[in-house]
């Protein structure tokens, strides 16, 4: 019975010891405890220790690339669309996952009617304005208003945060995250994790509280990309 029970305890340990997973840098930085909450061509959002993070794959050491799938010539593929888009990949018949909305974030229609006075209508392909009254800090700010969208209303500030998620900003040669680049988070199961910044510098941070859309932050020109292929090895 003894045997028995230190065997199964002895299997659970190994268990989330395995499960445990840490992300090291080429220059050192290990992150511990990491979970992985999205891989992108270029590069992974993850958690760690309460945070969220953005790691490039170059900045990764060539163990963690191959272990995250990294394929050069699918990082250039898209960041040649990113050049393309000027960083907007907004699906145009997407729409933000209402399933996973935080009660923060929730609006209620008996509470916020979905008036015109309450309700901006945005349509696919409409450049939309960065505002730092509602997305200045690591915190979120809420706001008691809507978006109309692809025929729904959604929650004004749960549907900005979906939108620049799927915005990118090109900054000294390398494409990042809007969020990570503006210093905001990550929602992953209903909880908010602000990001860690440690491989991006403290002067490339968005400070400024006026207004911002895509045309402040200029994109390349396709040929001055910096090819992920011919940095491989």
């Amino acid at each position: 019975m003894c045997k028995n029970l230190f065997l199964l305890s002895a299997a659970i340990f190994l268990s989330c010891y395995a499960s445990a997973k840490d992300l090291s840098t080429r220059t050192g930085i290990t992150y511990k405890d990491v979970t992985i909450t999205e891989t992108t061509p270029i590069g992974i959002f993850f958690i760690s220790h309460g945070k969220g993070g953005w790691l490039d794959f170059r900045d990764m050491t060539d163990q963690e690339q191959e272990k995250y799938g990294y394929d050069p010539a699918k990082a250039d593929e898209f960041e040649q669309k990113l050049v393309q888009n000027q960083g907007n990949m907004v699906p145009p018949n997407g729409a933000p996952d209402m399933a996973d909305i935080p009660p923060e974030a929730n609006l209620d229609p008996k509470t916020v009617p979905q008036t015109p006075e309450n309700t901006t209508t945005i349509v696919p392909g409409q450049q939309v304005t960065y505002d730092p009254t509602y997305f200045q800090s690591a915190a979120p700010v809420y706001y008691n208003g809507w978006v109309y969208w692809n025929g729904r209303h959604y929650p004004y500030y749960w549907w900005h945060h979906w939108y620049w998620h799927h915005h990118w900003v090109y900054s000294n040669g390398r494409y990042y995250p809007w969020h990570y680049y503006h210093n905001h988070g990550i929602w992953y199961h209903g909880k908010y994790y602000p990001y860690h910044h440690g491989l991006l510098a403290e002067k490339d941070h968005c400070l400024s509280k006026e207004q911002h859309n895509m045309n402040q932050h200029p994109h390349p020109q396709m040929k001055d990309l910096k090819s992920h292929s011919s940095h491989s090895k």
